[in-house]
């Protein structure tokens, strides 16, 4: 049978079903992508840095967020941030510019403020309502103070009593500040606690006027440190360690405490355990992963506990919180507090205020909702979602594409152009429906030509050539050996291959 004529039949009814085809359904998908974005936005509210106004905040990297006594909303960021900036209710306003780490709340209302290690400011800013004042450190007036000797945490406990965390060097130690506003100085208590091979990686107060710290070791094995991995307290007198908590509490991220008294801590790839004072209970296991020292998103990162009693805490791409006696969870995936990255959107901080709204700091800027509007969408939801952004991957670039290959493979058949032409048609049009797109392929910040493009330029340009060996040779050398279709197939792959190797060792993923 010759099929040719079939397929100079069939070609244009293809080529228009493709147009059909191509130039409706991105438009179909378009829409079922937009009522998911509307549902997943559904309550939540992003605030992300304007790059065009200079006063603009609420955006960049956030690393805390707290709430002070007039109810605006304090956020501590990098620079892209702009530094330090409040909500007050209808604007984000850059209130200091800087790199900072953290912040809390003073025994007189007074806001805290600690630089990033790395800013090259060893002290606390304070902010009593009126003006900034920094208070240096201990470390700032020496003539060999340099960006690795400074404060780099601040906490406040129940009875007013100001706790600090710096660095020298590694070594990391643990201060009481006092600070003398009438003087305008501040006065440092020797170190309760020097840790030489690790890091002090939380520090939380209850309302007791306890301060509980989480100390961790880089090598658990070879520390000779005097204060061994764990959780400590504070009660006045003496830091004890905590009994009773086994290896998962070698990696505490932070303890927060309810209205009965009782710590929740969090650890890094223990779960979620409560203490009573006597006993340990293992509340949350599913965040556990197998080597506390491997990097992972599920990793936790903190936890908090809101004025109801609620239960929060989160890693770098999800946060989850006990509602009465069910767990919630939500994502950039089913919850719009953050768009969708591939590697999370670095969740830093979460709080709820007293108007009952959760403020999540994340990498790119500042996610809220009021709690009873969370409603994170159903996994078919989102897993139907997926399919619906893959299958508008792969049309990508065959609104053009495939249609012109089916014309040109018309016109190749159509008047009966040398056979490697309309092979090397043929591979290009079933390349560009398996394997597409064929146009432009991302990889991060990388905008990189997909090889397959390449190959099928280089491919029909190789069918061009091979076309006019085929039409220069002598009759009885035109099948043996067949070098029209060997130099057609050479275009295909000898660029692909050249070209995938150039992707590879540049350094693109």
């Amino acid at each position: 049978m010759n099929i040719k004529p079939v397929l100079i039949k069939a070609i244009p009814f293809l080529f228009l079903f493709s147009l059909i085809f191509f130039a409706t359904m991105p438009k179909i998908l378009q829409r079922q992508e937009q009522a998911f974005q509307v549902g997943r936005q559904q309550g939540w509210t992003t605030y992300f840095q304007e790059e065009e106004d200079p006063n603009g905040g609420g955006g960049g990297d956030g690393n805390k967020i707290v709430i002070d006594t007039t109810s605006n909303i304090w956020v501590a960021g990098e620079p892209r941030l702009g530094g330090l900036s409040f909500f007050d209710g209808t604007k984000w306003i850059l209130h200091r510019a800087g790199s900072y780490n953290d912040l809390a709340l003073g025994p007189q209302g007074q806001m805290l403020a600690v630089h990033a290690l790395g800013d090259s400011v060893d002290g606390v800013d304070v902010f009593d309502g009126q003006g900034w004042k920094t208070y240096d450190g201990p470390r700032s007036k020496e003539s060999i103070h340099n960006i690795n000797q400074q404060i780099i945490q601040v906490e406040v406990d129940g009875t007013g009593k100001i706790w600090v965390v710096m660095n020298d060097f590694g070594t990391q130690t643990i201060s009481e500040m006092s600070i003398d506003q009438d003087k305008a100085v501040a006065t440092f208590s020797q170190p309760e606690i020097t840790i030489k091979k690790g890091q002090i990686k939380s520090l939380d107060a209850d309302s007791q006027g306890n301060i509980w710290a989480a100390i961790w070791h880089f090598d658990d094995a070879k520390s000779s440190d005097e204060w061994p991995s764990g959780l400590y307290v504070f009660s006045g007198e003496e830091w004890k360690q905590m009994s009773g908590q086994g290896v998962d509490l070698r990696r505490v991220v932070g303890t927060a405490f309810d209205k009965q008294g009782d710590a929740w801590v969090a650890t890094e790839c223990g779960g979620v355990m409560t203490y009573d004072g006597e006993n340990w209970d293992t509340i949350l296991t599913e965040n556990t992963v197998s080597n506390c020292k491997e990097s992972s998103l599920r990793l936790l990162r903190g936890i908090a506990i809101d004025n109801q009693d609620r239960v929060w805490f989160w890693n770098a791409e999800s946060v989850k919180f006990l509602n009465e006696k069910d767990w919630v969870t939500f994502t950039p995936e089913n919850s719009g507090f953050a768009e969708v990255a591939q590697y999370g959107p670095s969740i830093s901080d979460v709080m709820v205020d007293d108007q009952d709204r959760v403020w999540i700091t994340f990498s790119g800027g500042v996610g809220m909702s009021a709690v009873e509007d969370i409603q994170p969408l159903p996994e078919e939801v989102t897993s139907q979602n997926d399919q619906t952004a893959a299958l508008t991957t792969w049309l990508q670039g065959k609104i053009w594409l495939v249609p012109t290959l089916l014309a040109l493979l018309w016109l190749a058949l159509y008047f009966n152009m040398p056979r490697s032409i309309v092979l090397a048609l043929i591979i290009s049009l079933i390349v560009s429906m398996l394997m597409g797109p064929p146009t432009v392929k991302p990889f991060g910040y990388y905008s990189i030509t997909n090889p397959l493009l390449i190959a099928i330029i280089f491919g029909m340009l190789g069918g061009v050539v091979g076309g006019l060996i085929y039409k220069t040779m002598e009759p009885q050398n035109k099948t043996k050996p067949p070098w029209d279709i060997m130099v057609m197939i050479f275009g295909f792959v000898v660029p692909f291959c050249l070209y995938s190797s150039l992707m590879f060792f540049g350094g693109h993923p």
